[in-house]
């Protein structure tokens, strides 16, 4: 087995979403050995530690069912967010879905339209299954074990962003009040999963 490490430094910042922050350092070291893990219902076996690019995602309790698009970093050092408010952006700076780490997809809550893909996430509870597709079929079954709502310039970057220990998928959205004069809501909401093993 060999060991390679991740780490990047970069100024970040969510561009609708608008989660501030000003430098995040990410450095972490894996060990390369192949992990097996099945699916909910044992029918896929997929390597833990590589994870898979993120195509789709369903939340059934919620009744939300979308694409997942890569999303990187802009010219001006923000996420670039969704286009569209039916549906959501993995961010390529975060892990992979089934890495060890926490990987990220964030959505709009509301768009100029009316609601968006996220505006019922509000309503997650704790157990609430989050099924995560890639494009060779593959999937990852999540269980939200955490829900928390963060004043929009001091969410803690490093706990929804960084390395752990485990396979973690961390879905964002806007909350709270709309602030007007800014052009965002005051608040973003964070539903915190876990692997289900």
């Amino acid at each position: 087995m060999v060991p390679f490490s991740f780490c990047f430094k970069t100024n970040l910042g969510i561009a609708s979403l608008k989660i501030s922050f000003v430098v995040l350092t990410v450095c972490s070291l894996f060990i390369n050995g192949e992990v097996i893990a099945s699916d909910i219902n044992g029918a896929k076996t997929v390597s833990i530690q590589s994870g898979f690019i993120p195509t789709a995602i369903h939340i059934p309790s919620l009744d939300i069912s979308t694409s997942v698009l890569p999303s990187g970093i802009s010219n001006e050092g923000e996420f670039e967010v969704p286009s569209t408010g039916d549906t959501t952006v993995w961010f390529t700076n975060s892990f992979k879905p089934g890495a060890n780490g926490n990987a990220v997809i964030a959505g709009h809550v509301d768009d100029f339209t009316g609601p968006a893909i996220f505006f019922t996430l509000k309503h997650a509870s704790i157990g609430d299954l989050v099924i995560v597709e890639g494009e060779k079929n593959e999937s990852f079954t999540f269980q939200v074990v955490s829900i928390e709502s963060y004043p929009r310039r001091s969410a803690p970057i490093q706990q929804i962003f960084g390395y752990s220990s485990k396979p973690k998928l961390n879905l964002i959205t806007c909350h709270g009040a709309y602030n007007r004069n800014k052009r965002t809501h005051e608040e973003r909401l964070v539903i915190y999963t876990e692997l289900v093993e």
